[in-house]
């Protein structure tokens, strides 16, 4: 496999530049969440956690009966409030994707990755890196 030029790298950092990885783990009764920028994307395409940036971490708790939010951006004051009306995990999904949207640091949601407990046969062990399509 031949090295990328720097122009290569420039046009991939050109296209990728000011996007967002939006990383989920769901709980029976909570929404953990985060943020990650893409600036340290190369043009292998490959995203490796060590190499992401943390633009928001937080997570949505208490479902469904006390939720509340608790959310971090990077450099700004950190933020718990209750949430009325959110019962479950719909809604706390529909609500962060609203406050991510409107949130200035966040940029365009280019990818979202999940934890999953259980791959079954195809995730049979913990999977290091994902892809952006």
């Amino acid at each position: 496999m031949s090295t990328p030029s720097t122009a290569d790298a420039d046009a991939f950092r050109a296209v990728v530049g000011g996007l967002s990885v939006l990383v989920l783990n769901c709980g029976s009764s909570s929404v953990k969440f985060a943020v990650y920028e893409t600036s340290a994307l190369t043009t292998s395409r490959a995203l490796s956690a060590d190499r992401l940036t943390a633009r928001i971490a937080g997570q949505i708790s208490g479902l469904p009966d006390k939720a509340r939010l608790d959310w971090k951006p990077a450099g700004e004051p950190h933020l718990e409030q209750p949430l009325v009306g959110v019962r479950d995990h719909a809604g706390a999904l529909a609500l962060l994707l609203e406050r991510l949207q409107a949130h200035p640091g966040v940029g365009r949601l280019c990818g979202v990755g999940h934890r999953v407990v259980h791959g079954g046969a195809l995730f049979s062990a913990p999977q290091e890196s994902m892809r952006v399509c």
